[in-house]
């Protein structure tokens, strides 16, 4: 498992499967076009597999700890940190994505 993937997936008491996502045979298949993005360095793939394995995560967490997923990525990706406030490495993270886009 990739450096912090349990604690972006599970986090700390969070009653969230790590192990468990990564099994989903839909993860599975976002890490194989990740892989090929690598091997035939396609930015353009790379990017487009990085997002919806991103929107797969978020609405993995939510569906597990009862929350509504939105339809929107933003809004899906706010509604994931915002049910684990204590994700606080995240939430700088997204503050940082949030700076850089504007």
């Amino acid at each position: 498992m990739p450096p912090h993937a349990g604690e972006v997936a599970g986090g700390a008491g969070l009653g969230v499967d790590p192990e468990a996502m990564l099994d989903l045979p839909v993860v599975q298949e976002h890490v194989r076009r990740l892989q090929v993005a690598l091997a035939h360095d396609d930015a353009a793939l790379l990017l487009g597999s990085s997002k919806e394995l991103i929107e797969t995560t978020c609405k993995y967490v939510l569906r597990e700890v009862g929350e509504p997923v939105p339809s929107k990525f933003p809004g899906l990706l706010s509604a994931a940190l915002e049910a684990h406030p204590e994700w606080e490495e995240a939430h700088q993270a997204l503050d940082r994505v949030r700076d850089a886009a504007s």
